[in-house]
């Protein structure tokens, strides 16, 4: 039986009390004294136990603090999720007034500038609508038209001109 078993001091204990002695009272108590507790060694175990309860309430704070900063981004991405429509739309009106032709044929030429717009970000949106009718792993994100695909388009058909050339890439 190993020493730090609850039942050594009480088989050593019984042991003495059978055993005839001149000392044996002695023994006893002596052995008594021994099995009380050392005040330093419980002040140095409590002391432990406070640390180890500090660091695990810190840890604690730590993964609260995490939980937190998650949630906050995940509230950002659901917040930029339902502005991307209308910065979407900010920037199709912008592409579609800049450069207008001055003089009386400044409105037909911004209609004809917004249905063109408008059909392009149709024809960007069923895109995206059959990509991701054909993406059997979709995760849930917002689909977003490729905006820089439509600035490109609008380019391209001269509706708007590089910096430097005039109207319809003319010089």
């Amino acid at each position: 039986m190993k020493q730090d078993s609850p039942l050594y001091p009480v088989l050593i204990q019984s042991i003495i009390d059978n055993m005839n002695l001149s000392n044996r009272d002695e023994l006893i108590a002596t052995m008594q004294q021994a099995s009380q507790p050392n005040p330093q060694a419980q002040q140095m175990q409590m002391a432990m136990q406070q640390a180890q309860m500090e660091y695990q309430q810190s840890q604690t704070a730590a993964f609260n603090a995490q939980a937190a900063e998650s949630q906050a981004r995940a509230q950002k991405y659901a917040i930029d999720a339902q502005l991307a429509p209308e910065e979407l739309e900010i920037e199709k009106i912008n592409a579609i007034t800049r450069n207008l032709k001055e003089g009386n044929e400044e409105d037909k030429e911004f209609e004809r500038r917004l249905k063109i717009a408008n059909s392009l970000l149709k024809e960007k949106e069923i895109e995206a609508k059959a990509q991701n009718d054909n993406d059997t792993n979709r995760n849930g994100e917002v689909p977003r038209t490729n905006q820089q695909g439509v600035q490109g388009s609008v380019r391209q058909i001269g509706l708007v001109g590089e910096p430097g050339q005039g109207f319809g890439g003319e010089g």
